[in-house]
C-alpha cells in the first residue's frame, strides 16, 4: 500500500501548482466547488476546469512509462 502512496504522491508533484491545489482541496479535503473557488479566490467555473486539467496531467503522470514497463507476454 506505500508504494501506491509513494507512487500518487509522486505523480501529485507532476501536477502544476494551480492544478494540485483544486486537487487537493476538491478530493483529499473533500470540498464543494463552490468552497473550493471561495479559498482559492477564483470562479466556480475556474475550480471546475482546474480540476479536468489537474486531473488528466495526473492520469497522465501514472501512466507506465513505456520504456520501462514490463512486457506483457504473448
Amino acid at each position: 500500500m506505500d508504494g501506491d502512496r509513494d507512487r500518487l504522491m509522486t505523480a501529485m508533484r507532476q501536477v502544476p501548482n494551480g492544478q494540485r491545489a483544486v486537487l487537493v482541496l476538491r478530493y483529499w479535503d473533500d470540498l464543494s466547488i463552490e468552497q473550493t473557488a471561495q479559498i482559492l479566490g477564483t470562479s466556480a467555473s475556474n475550480v471546475r476546469s482546474q480540476a479536468s486539467r489537474g486531473l488528466d496531467a495526473l492520469r497522465a503522470a501514472l501512466e507506465p512509462d513505456p520504456l520501462t514497463a514490463p512486457k506483457e507476454a504473448p
